[in-house]
């Protein structure tokens, strides 16, 4: 079973508090209303599901608004 984590990267901040855990997935957030919507959308125009079981986007304050670590 073949499983993706990323996570929104969108300035130098959100970089620096990316999860060792997860890839990086590069949005310009040019759309900042949008939210992680760009995340989905870059994920499908990049076929990213393509060679994996399951595939997860996080955001870059998962971890701190939930208080949940990504491993959980």
């Amino acid at each position: 079973m073949k499983i993706r984590l990323y996570q929104t990267v969108y300035d130098e901040q959100s970089l620096k508090s990316k999860s060792p855990f997860c890839k990086p997935l590069i949005i310009e957030n040019n759309r900042p209303y949008l939210f992680e919507y760009q995340g989905y959308k870059k994920m499908h125009e990049d076929r990213l599901y393509e060679d994996c079981d399951y595939i997860g986007l996080f955001s870059p304050k998962f971890c701190q608004k939930t208080k949940i670590s990504i491993l959980d």
